[in-house]
């Protein structure tokens, strides 16, 4: 059953938390609940709300310090007034039917430390970042441009999601130095180009590298082999050119790799390097120049983590796998083609 917030909300005139989130509401968001002025967290993300912002919906809202208003359906423009709340350290207003471009403002928010707008239609150019951010999300848009040297300026990053935009430019090369706070890199479906930053940190914490379908040139950096706990690494869909690097075998959490549609070559089963990619679950090496057989020990992998999914109702990942070189751009014998998701 659906419900609607009743515009009485505004009465609470001492209310300092309000949390409606991942509910069944219906209706248009109470603008009383603005005039609030003790208000510091707003939690009204996740419900069936519906009608559009207002330029000065943020004016009476000095202490704001958190905002979610996701998933929401609201439409309009980033209102102005929302760089008024100079204490913000959480923005989250993705998912919705914004539009127009981020204000340059936003630089205002100096105390934000989660920013996201992805899923909307906004346009312009890379919204500059905050120097505190953790976790920095603007996927889905219709944003442009290059990558500003200030994001070398986030040193407490810890998520960067800048994917199906219309991003280009090369990667900034403090990419890599960041890697010791970030957690998860999702550039992916952008028009970048150029190639991949050599130094990701000795202490890097990447889980999850995703930066397929783009225009990236030259090897796969050596670097990689620093992020040990790495258990995705998806860069299908470029131009890079090099031998399998068996060297990632040695990360012994990396559970999918997806080399696809790229210009790899030569041999992938090396008897000079002994791997074990002990954890693969998910392998794409399609539309490549491989030649040779694959090492047993991937089929291994997935043959165990096959059955072991039969004994369970509720598998953690659907794995297919395709065992016909025709089917493929490869020179291989016997190739998998697989998808995780």
């Amino acid at each position: 059953m659906e419900e609607i917030v009743p515009i009485e909300i505004g009465n609470l005139i001492m209310l300092q938390y309000l949390y409606l989130s991942y509910n069944h509401l219906k209706g248009s968001i109470p603008s009383s609940i603005f005039n609030i002025s003790s208000l510091l967290h707003i939690g009204l993300g996740s419900n069936n709300f519906f009608g559009y912002v207002w330029s000065n919906m943020f004016d009476y809202l000095p202490r704001l310090s958190y905002l979610d208003l996701g998933e929401c359906q609201l439409s309009g423009r980033i209102p102005m007034s929302l760089f008024k709340c100079k204490e913000l350290e959480v923005l989250y207003l993705y998912e919705n039917r914004l539009e127009g471009t981020v204000p340059s403002e936003i630089t205002n928010l100096t105390s934000l430390v989660h920013f996201s707008i992805g899923r909307n239609n906004i346009s312009g150019q890379f919204p500059n970042p905050t120097p505190l951010l953790h976790w920095y999300d603007v996927s889905e848009n219709n944003l442009v441009g290059e990558i500003p040297s200030s994001i070398c300026n986030l040193s407490s990053i810890m998520g960067l999601y800048l994917l199906m935009n219309s991003f280009n430019g090369t990667f900034p090369e403090c990419l890599g130095n960041l890697s010791s706070s970030l957690l998860y890199i999702e550039l992916q479906k952008n028009n970048f180009h150029g190639k991949l930053p050599k130094n990701f940190a000795k202490g890097c914490t990447l889980q999850s590298i995703r930066i397929n379908n783009n225009q990236l040139e030259g090897s796969v950096p050596r670097s990689l082999g620093n992020c040990k706990d790495l258990n995705l690494l998806d860069i299908g869909n470029n131009y890079l050119s090099d031998t399998f690097p068996n060297w990632l075998g040695y990360l012994d959490q990396l559970q999918v790799l997806i080399l696809r549609s790229n210009r790899f070559y030569g041999q992938v089963n090396n008897s000079d390097v002994k791997v074990s990619f002990s954890r693969l679950r998910c392998i794409d090496l399609s539309h490549n120049n491989f030649s040779g057989y694959l090492p047993v020990n991937f089929f291994e992998n997935l043959h165990a983590i096959r059955e072991g999914h039969e004994k369970k109702s509720k598998p953690e990942y659907m794995i297919f796998t395709v065992l016909n070189g025709k089917l493929l751009r490869n020179g291989l014998k016997l190739v998998v083609d697989c998808c995780c998701w």
